[in-house]
């Protein structure tokens, strides 16, 4: 495997570093840069340790699982039965070492490390970067942690390393099982749960300070160029993906087409919308928007119509603008936006394939429907409003709900518990 391209998927984190630096004075952004230097390095030992093994420790029993990642054979089930439909943790590749893999096949395991830890180290970033400057160092250390080790490589593997929710639709009927290819949109999500939990066990609320007074140029350039560089690194993560690479149900260029013009639609949207409420376009705002378009997509671009896509994409930037509103008036400190960017789009991109996933793509996803898919041959991934002479499917949606609450209440849960004791440690 080519592994030069998958250096391009790290443009991931840059661009989300840019995107909350173009919202620091530049006193903080002082402060906070070698704050983002130790949450990369802590994100990227802590997933090597015991993250990836969480995460993929059982992939190799997915049916369609490469040759070279068989080794990662063994993940804990509540639930005795074959192939363990009901794994919850992946208990193979600690320190990136699987025992049952041969030495010639360790390239490919090596090459899937390499591949998700942009998507670790960026979704690690968002609660970090947001609480950056109102914690302690060593809070940042814990919170990186646990969101790098345990939060983002549980409910990853949950919904695409052969967890028990991509299989819910062998085990209960729901669908194609849920969908959320790389597990991308629900480590977003799980981000931004993450934040919420935070800022509300720590107790951090906005202060009364006076409005801070940005750099009129240099900050509204960093946020542009941090949109541009984190949908740069987004497509590379795409087109990279092993497994997705192997897989003929899906076009990755059709994926790739998709994503752009939804967040093409989200940046219009967000840019209106403060053009709108503020009488003047906000780079900040739009820059935000256009993030927020980019993973509203990650898990619905291969299943959705052009036009869906465009749609998902609007509504996204219309979304973060709007959460972060809200959020706002709660009076909690989310001086990034990550609740809205992340938490809210990565909860839409999953919901929007339930609603709008029209059945051309992902045929025999899951290993389900291989042949064919109520009662169509070739019938992929369906939601409520198929394509032309193709059923619907609420199952999907009932499979994507149930990925929502659990993924959501298991990071918000996870989070407030371990990190509550953190309170008097913060500014």
């Amino acid at each position: 495997m080519d592994l030069a391209p998958i250096v391009l998927a790290y443009l991931l984190p840059i661009g989300a570093i840019l995107i909350a630096w173009g919202g620091w004075s530049d006193d903080r952004s002082r402060e906070n840069a070698a704050s983002a230097l130790l949450v990369i390095a802590v994100a990227v030992m802590a997933y090597a340790a015991i993250g990836f093994a969480f995460q993929f420790g059982g992939v190799g029993l997915r049916l369609d699982a490469p040759i070279g990642l068989r080794g990662l054979d063994r993940m804990w089930s509540p639930v005795s039965a074959a192939n363990n439909p009901w794994g919850v943790i992946g208990l193979e590749g600690f320190l990136l070492n699987a025992q049952s893999t041969t030495s010639g096949d360790t390239a490919l395991l090596f090459a899937l490390f390499l591949h998700q830890l942009p998507i670790v180290i960026a979704t690690t970033l968002i609660p970090t970067l947001t609480l950056a400057g109102r914690v302690r160092s060593f809070s940042l250390v814990i919170i990186a942690i646990i969101t790098a080790s345990i939060i983002v490589p549980i409910v990853s593997m949950w919904s695409w390393g052969n967890g028990w929710l991509s299989t819910l639709g062998s085990t209960v009927n729901f669908g194609h099982g849920f969908i959320d290819p790389g597990g991308v949109s629900a480590a977003y999500f799980a981000a931004g749960m993450v934040t919420l939990a935070i800022l509300i066990a720590l107790k951090i609320r906005r202060t009364s300070t006076e409005p801070i007074d940005l750099p009129h140029l240099i900050a509204p350039l960093r946020s542009i160029f941090g949109a541009i560089v984190f949908g740069l690194g987004w497509l590379a993560w795409l087109l990279t993906d092993p497994f997705l690479q192997v897989n003929r149900s899906i076009d990755l260029s059709f994926a790739a087409t998709n994503i752009l013009l939804g967040a093409s639609a989200a940046t219009l949207l967000s840019l209106t919308y403060s053009w709108f409420t503020t009488g003047k376009p906000n780079a900040l705002l739009t820059s935000r928007g256009a993030m927020g378009g980019f993973i509203a997509l990650a898990a619905s671009a291969p299943f959705v119509p052009t036009w869906a896509a465009m749609v998902i994409g609007g509504i996204a930037g219309l979304w973060t603008p709007i959460g972060m509103f809200v959020i706002e008036r709660l009076q909690l400190d989310d001086s990034s936006g990550s609740i809205a960017t992340a938490g809210l789009a990565g909860l839409w991109s999953l919901i929007s394939i339930g609603l709008l996933a029209d059945g051309t793509y992902g045929a025999g996803w899951n290993t389900l429907g291989v042949k064919e898919y109520l009662g169509a041959a070739g019938q992929g991934v369906t939601g409520m409003l198929a394509g032309a002479n193709l059923r619907s499917d609420p199952g999907q949606m009932s499979a994507q709900i149930t990925g929502v609450i659990a993924i959501g209440l298991f990071s918000f849960v996870v989070a407030w518990l371990l990190l509550r004791p953190l309170q008097r440690l913060t500014i």
